[in-house]
C-alpha cells in the first residue's frame, strides 16, 4: 500500500506548507545557534546505547497499544492487525508529509484496511485522538498540580483548571476542524458531507455507554500515558545529565511534545520537538547543547523505528477486511 496514494487527498496549499516550513527551518536554525557544538560532541561520545534501545522498545509498545485503543473506539479489535497497520502507515505518512498528513494516512489506511464507511474511520480516528487530549490533560494536571510546569507555585487549583480546560476546548475544536478537512479530502463531498461523520460519531459513542467498553479504553488510554513517560525517561538514562532528573522532568518532557506535536511545521516534527526538548529541559538545568543533542537522538530514533514499521506495513499482502 502505497502511502503517498493515500495522501492524494490532502489539500494542496503551496503557498501555507511553504511558509509554515520555512518557519520550522528558521526555528531549528535560531537553536542550533545556541548550541556549544563542542560540549554537543561531548554528550554524545558519552552516549549509553542500551538505554536508546530499551527507549525505543518502551516506545514500541506504546504504539501497540494505541493500536489497541484505536481498535476499542472502532469495535474492531479481532482485527487489531490491521488497525496495527493502518497506525503504522500513519507514522510513516507524518515523517513524510508536513503539517499532519499523517493523520490523513492513517484515516484513509483505517477505510482501506478495515473495509470502513469514510465518516465512520473519520469518527474512530478523531474520538481515538480526543483520548490523546485526555492523556495530555492528565500530564498537563500533574504538572499544574506540582509546579513543575512553569515557574509558579502550586495554587489556586482553581487558574490551573480553567487554563487546562480552555486548551482543551481549543484543540478540540482544532481537531473538529481537521476532521471536517479530512471527510471532504476521503470522500470528495463538500462540507455538509461532515454531517455523516457527526453521525457516525454518536453511533462510535454509543458504545462507551458500557462500561465494561468505557473501561477498557481508559485501561489502554493509562497504558499509553504511563508507556510514553516510560519510554521518555528510560531514554534520559543515556545521557549523563539523566540520572539526576526527576520522573516529574520526563513526564514535563512529554506533555511538551505532545503539544509540539500539534504544530508539525515540518515533516516527523522537526524543529518543534527541539524547542519542546529545550523547554521543559532547560529549566532543570541541562544546557542547550545537552538539551539539543537529546531531542536529536530520541527524534532519530524514534523516526527510525517508526520508518521500519510503516515501510513493513506498506509492503504487507494489501488484504481487505470485510466486517
Amino acid at each position: 500500500m502505497n502511502p503517498f496514494r493515500l495522501a492524494a487527498g490532502l489539500s494542496a496549499r503551496p503557498w501555507q506548507r511553504l511558509g509554515l516550513g520555512a518557519l520550522g527551518i528558521a526555528i531549528l536554525v535560531g537553536i542550533t545557534r545556541q548550541v556549544d557544538w563542542r560540549q554537543f560532541r561531548i554528550v554524545f561520545a558519552s552516549l549509553g546505547w542500551p538505554w536508546i534501545l530499551a527507549s525505543v522498545l518502551l516506545g514500541c509498545c506504546a504504539m501497540c497499544f494505541r493500536a489497541l485503543r484505536l481498535a476499542l473506539v472502532l469495535e474492531k479489535v479481532p482485527h487489531f492487525g490491521g488497525v496495527w497497520r493502518a497506525l503504522a502507515l500513519g507514522y510513516l505518512g507524518t515523517l513524510l508529509l508536513p503539517l499532519g498528513g499523517g493523520e490523513l494516512v492513517k484515516t484513509v489506511a483505517v477505510r482501506k484496511i478495515l473495509d470502513l464507511p469514510a465518516a465512520s474511520a473519520a469518527a474512530g480516528v478523531v474520538l481515538d485522538r480526543m483520548f490523546d487530549l485526555l492523556g495530555l490533560g492528565i500530564l498537563l494536571g500533574v504538572l499544574a498540580g506540582t509546579g513543575v510546569a512553569v515557574k509558579l507555585r502550586t495554587g489556586p487549583i482553581w487558574i490551573g483548571a480553567s487554563a487546562l480546560a480552555a486548551l482543551l476546548l481549543a484543540m478540540a475544536f482544532l481537531l473538529y476542524r481537521r476532521a471536517r478537512q479530512r471527510r471532504t479530502a476521503i470522500s470528495g463531498t463538500g462540507p455538509s458531507g461532515f454531517g455523516h461523520t457527526l453521525d457516525s460519531i454518536a453511533r462510535i459513542l454509543a458504545g462507551f455507554k458500557r462500561p465494561a467498553h468505557l473501561g477498557r479504553l481508559l485501561l489502554a488510554q493509562a497504558a499509553v500515558t504511563f508507556l510514553d513517560v516510560a519510554a521518555i525517561h528510560v531514554g534520559l538514562q543515556a545521557f549523563s545529565f539523566g540520572k539526576a532528573l526527576a520522573v516529574l522532568i520526563s513526564v514535563k518532557l512529554s506533555a511538551y511534545i505532545m503539544l509540539g506535536a500539534a504544530l508539525p511545521l515540518l515533516p516527523g516534527g522537526l524543529g518543534s520537538f527541539q524547542v519542546a526538548c529545550l523547554l521543559a529541559l532547560q529549566p532543570a538545568g541541562i544546557s542547550s547543547a545537552e538539551a539539543f543533542a537529546y531531542s536529536l537522538v530520541a527524534q532519530g530514533a524514534g523516526s527510525g523505528t517508526s520508518s521500519l514499521l510503516g515501510t513493513a506495513a506498506a509492503c504487507w499482502p494489501n488484504r481487505r477486511i470485510r466486517a
